[in-house]
């Protein structure tokens, strides 16, 4: 594409003139236009332009902008780094701007980007095409590793990308992030100094590899989760251990290669720190995983096995029929290994060649395709289909007479791999404008024997003249499509030619492609219909059909309808996250100049417009709004409490954009309440049904119904009420809490029924009690909906779990958490534990000196409401941990009085007074612990050594299956100190993990800063929990203590 540019106001511009009155060449990048990517992929080729001036030079130096419209013309959508929908990017010294990486999105389709010098009114257009299935599943390899803390992981973390048909994703966006626990156990990507995630692009086999992950300096469990761009989220997780130097040390043997369906023993060495082999002990081996698509790769023969003399562990190994990569995870306490396998199908060689179609010479005209194409089967030695064997089709003619393969291109060599069937076929094969007789040699490279070979011939008249049917002399806009075009083939005798090979041209390179390749063969009557045209250029130009050589082709003139003058315009417009019902959110549009460049205060206008047979709607908070210095103008709008889909226009200057809105029905509700969090999550319903409320309360808010509960009940986690509307069929109703739920309980429901219009207690319908949820059917209309009309609502009033003999739920607030001022004051706490109306509160902080200590509310009083709780604060003194003396323990008087003021479930103010220093703090609960059945449950709470180890204690914070426990005692000095041991494991229903001592910013009279904390690992511990009582076991900085400790009275 070539434009000029006149120079008539030279005189004026005299700086200009030389760029004025030259022309200028903007032509794509090779590759750039034409090129395919599947969705949330990134195109394979750069997308850019060449640059040059009237005499052939680069021009550098020069803005481009790269725009294109959101969904694009052929449908699909790009997204580019930096920019959604216009990118700019400069000329370099070769006249080379190439635009921000480019990514295709769920849509499929093409699209068109325009490259515009918008000095010089020069622009180009680039196709870009989006086909394949998106990004569907994950193989994620390298999860289960341990490393010396401050060395790198032995394997890179791998993750492997499959579509919606199972086959590797090329060119997937990945991320690794880093996942590092509150107190400090983590690790970095080696090279990526501070980076908490690093991008990775998959390769040709679907698999992203992580930089190598370095431990940092502390031990313990941690992790990185890898995930991938898609229309709903991929991710997973490697879980990764850090372990101390005295570790011992597991080492895999293999990597192991082994045939599909085989045996495999693999082996593993055990030893200790400084070499020795570790004989007689239990290495535990983890099971394979699968594909995302696939059963297992593989079923080990057991669960463990023991080293013998020389420290080696076996593993026997059976794989599956599926080929590909794995690993499996062998583990010896804080040390791991990953065994990595690769399943390999057998090689097996080719044992014979089958033609499925005739040997026998077959005929056609000069010029055309052969009726039938040439196909083989391949079997292996057991009569078996031989897949993905190559085979070599090569056409050989007498003197010049022969046959060519399009493929797409034009050749008389093809190479051919098989199917799942074995089989092998040519691309389409048309005959040379020469008669006479050929052959189509086949080759198969891994079979030992001679050729196979199809004779063909070349006879007959040939085509001499192509007519137009239909489709000439047409007019089209840019970027707009032609009319098909219809030819004819005909012969010396003006009889039609059925197979006529025809080629589709255009006079340039850039005028115009067809948005799908159109046939080229014509049918039994000789005519062929190409596919739409789409023009590209201003400039009028031809597109040509081509049979038999230059000789035989048909002329189609395509005229440039003139463009409407450009003006200032919507270019797109949309919404983020799509809403629920009775929400607010912001609905977007931007807004271009005549030259595409972003353009503030303009004012827009935005309405709605409804979708037949969906009942949504929004109402705007305004009608209007201007746009900002980006271009972007803003509404906020309120959907309605229906689900379903309408449609937004925003309009401006005479131009509109209309953009889909789908309101998305609320299935999962969760909160924080006065008696705890909890959610409510909705199973069917129909797909309407969406939850307008959820809530938790005591018994004070029931309105007397805890007193009609059955006599010897009790509802021991409160009650839930909540609100679900436009449900059209069954659903069920899911209440889940942290706390477990008592096995013996039931699910009981207050309200009318169909017999009884007074509310009452009656056990719900499809009740079922399952750890920490509690389940049950739901009807509009029927047992339990307190509006018992079908109206679509339904309403329950009151649900709880009633168990026999079980105390109400206190009336008080449920505070007990771990509490904290969040990461931007990380390394200070404050731990909770309740019982009834009584609050046992501990500060854990530090002194002047930045040395760890606490202060303990033990006692306090709430206010009338309920909402405020004050106590005295006291910093005791006691004698070391590892020679306690309770003799010495002296609580001391008051230092201080804590105001703890609950403004809602989730958060809370502190105010203190320490030693004369008053402060205060907004705190929230600390989130340490995600969903996952515990072996223990209950154990929260604040534990001691009885009255003979009086002065120290232990706060035990439950959170689903995870502990929290601190530990407040005395250091060598008598004076407050505290160890925190942020998690664990489960072991055998024993709860073990690491100690770790800190250090930290003076928490009193000064802002706290978070970067003067530090931690460090000082030992281990052990909560054993067996029928004869509990034992708190631990060992800091090489002294062990054992201590029996039971739940402190309060």
């Amino acid at each position: 594409m070539k434009t000029r540019i006149q120079g008539a106001l030279c005189f004026l511009m005299l700086w200009a003139c030389a760029a004025l009155a030259q022309a200028a060449t903007m032509t794509p990048l090779p590759g750039a236009s034409g090129q395919t990517t599947a969705p949330y992929t990134v195109f394979p080729n750069p997308v850019g332009i060449t640059l040059k001036d009237d005499a052939g030079q680069p021009i550098a130096n020069r803005l481009i902008g790269f725009s294109w419209s959101f969904p694009g013309d052929g449908g699909a959508f790009v997204f580019a780094d930096g920019g959604s929908g216009f990118v700019t990017a400069m000329t370099n010294s070769q006249g080379v701007a190439i635009s921000p990486r480019l990514t295709a999105s769920s849509q499929t389709g093409f699209i068109t980007i325009t490259a515009n010098d918008s000095s010089i009114s020069l622009s180009t257009p680039i196709v870009l095409n989006v086909a394949g299935g998106r990004p569907n599943g994950l193989q994620p390899l390298g999860g289960g590793q341990s490393t010396v803390v401050n060395t790198a992981f032995a394997e890179r973390l791998r993750l492997r990308v499959f579509d919606t048909s199972s086959q590797p994703m090329a060119r997937a966006r990945c991320t690794f992030s880093l996942h590092t626990p509150t107190f400090g156990v983590g690790g970095s990507f080696a090279g990526f100094p501070g980076a908490q995630s690093v991008e990775v692009l998959t390769d040709n086999d679907g698999w992203a590899t992580s930089p190598a992950v370095v431990a940092n300096g502390n031990a313990g469990d941690w992790f990185v989760t890898g995930g991938c761009q898609s229309l709903f989220a991929l991710s997973t997780q490697f879980n990764l251990t850090n372990v101390l130097a005295s570790t011992p040390v597991l080492t895999a043997g293999g990597p192991y290669t082994v045939n599909v369906g085989a045996r495999l023993t693999a082996q593993v060495t055990l030893r200790d720190i400084v070499g020795n082999v570790l004989a007689g002990r239990v290495v535990t081996f983890e099971p394979p995983t699968g594909s995302p698509f696939s059963d297992p790769y593989g079923t080990l023969d057991g669960a463990s096995a023991v080293t013998d003399s020389q420290g080696v562990a076996r593993m026997g190994l059976v794989t599956n029929n599926a080929a590909g990569d794995f690993t499996f995870v062998a583990r010896y306490e804080g040390a791991s290994a990953l065994v990595r396998v690769t399943n390999v199908r057998p090689p097996e060689a080719v044992a014979l060649v089958q033609p499925l179609t005739s040997l026998d010479r077959q005929s056609t005209r000069p010029g055309t395709f052969f009726p039938q194409r040439p196909s083989v089967r391949l079997l292996d030695g057991l009569g078996q289909p031989a897949t993905n064997k190559q085979v070599i089709f090569t056409s050989i003619g007498d003197l010049v007479a022969g046959a060519l393969f399009v493929s797409p291109s034009i050749s008389n060599v093809v190479s051919v791999y098989t199917d799942s069937q074995g089989v092998a076929t040519t691309p389409p094969l048309f005959a040379t404008m020469v008669q006479g007789d050929s052959v189509i040699a086949v080759d198969v490279p891994q079979l030992a024997g001679g050729r196979m070979y199809f004779a063909l011939e070349t006879a007959g008249l040939p085509p001499v003249r192509m007519e137009v049917v239909s489709g000439a002399s047409q007019t089209v806009a840019p970027n707009s499509s032609a009319q098909p075009f219809v030819v004819r083939v005909l012969d010396v005798n003006n009889q039609p030619v059925p197979r006529a090979e025809v080629r589709w041209e255009t006079s340039g390179s850039q005028s115009g492609s067809f948005d799908v390749a159109p046939p080229t063969m014509t049918g039994s009557d000789g005519t062929l219909t190409s596919t739409p045209l789409r023009v590209h250029t201003v400039t009028p130009f031809s597109a040509f059909a081509v049979c038999c050589g230059a000789g035989v082709r048909a002329e189609f003139p395509i005229a440039i309808q003139a463009p409407p003058a450009p003006v200032a315009h919507i270019h797109s417009a949309g919404v983020g996250d799509y809403p629920f019902p009775e929400t607010d959110f912001t609905f977007y549009a931007t807004v271009l100049d005549a030259n595409n460049n972003r353009l503030g205060g303009a004012t827009v206008s935005f309405v709605s417009e409804a979708v037949p047979g969906s009942p949504a709607a929004v109402t705007f908070v305004q009608a209007t709004a201007v746009t900002d210095e980006s271009g972007t103008a803003a509404v906020q709008v309120r959907a309605n409490d229906w689900p379903g889909d309408l449609l937004v226009r925003a309009e401006y200057n005479g131009t509109s954009y209309t953009a889909s809105l789908k309101i998305v029905p609320r299935t999962t509700l969760f909160n924080y309440f006065s008696i705890g969090p909890g959610t409510l999550q909705l199973e069917g319903g129909g797909p309407t049904c969406t939850i307008k409320s959820f809530d938790r309360i005591a018994s004070r808010d029931t309105g007397g119904a805890d007193a009609a509960i059955p006599q010897g009940f009790g509802a021991p986690l409160g009650y839930a009420r909540f609100q679900v509307r436009h449900c059209t069929a069954q659903g069920r109703a899911v209440v889940t809490t942290p706390t477990l739920i008592p096995a013996n309980g039931e699910v009981w429901l207050y309200g009318p029924t169909a017999d009884r219009a007074a509310p009452h207690w009656y056990r719900a319908p499809g009740g079922r009690i399952q750890g920490h949820s509690m389940s049950f059917d739901i009807m509009d209309g029927g047992n339990g909906d307190a509006t018992p009309a079908s109206d679509g609502d339904i309403s329950i009033p009151l649900v709880a779990v009633l168990a026999p003999g079980a105390i109400n739920v206190d009336l008080y607030p449920q505070v007990q958490d771990m509490w904290w001022s969040g990461p931007s004051e990380n390394g200070w706490g404050m731990s909770v534990v309740q019982h009834s109306e009584n609050l046992f509160a501990v500060i854990y902080g530090y002194d002047a000196a930045g040395a760890p200590t606490w202060w303990v509310m033990s006692s306090g009083t709430w206010n009338a409401a309920r909402t405020i709780y004050s106590g005295s604060l006291y910093s005791p003194r006691g004698s070391p941990f590892y020679a306690y003396d309770a003799a010495r323990f002296a609580v001391g008087a008051p230092v201080g009085i804590l105001t703890l003021d609950f403004t809602d479930p989730a958060n809370a103010r502190m105010s203190y007074t320490v030693n004369g220093v008053a402060g205060s703090k907004a705190i929230v609960r600390q989130v340490f612990g995600s969903p996952a059945p515990s072996p223990q449950e209950g154990v929260g709470d604040m534990w001691w050594g009885g009255t003979a180890q009086n002065g120290w204690g232990l706060s035990v914070l439950q959170q689903y299956s995870t502990l929290f426990p601190v530990w407040f005692t005395y250091d060598a000095a008598g004076m407050p100190v505290w160890y925190v041991m942020p998690g664990g494991t489960w072991v055998a229903g024993n709860y073990e993990g690491r100690i770790y001592r800190t250090t930290g910013s003076p928490w009193l009279g000064a802002a706290y800063d978070p970067a003067a904390f530090r931690i460090f690992d000082v030992g281990s511990y052990r909560l054993r929990f067996d029928g004869a009582g509990t034992t708190f076991e631990s060992t800091v900085d090489g002294r062990g203590t054992s201590v029996s400790i039971s739940r402190t009275p309060f």
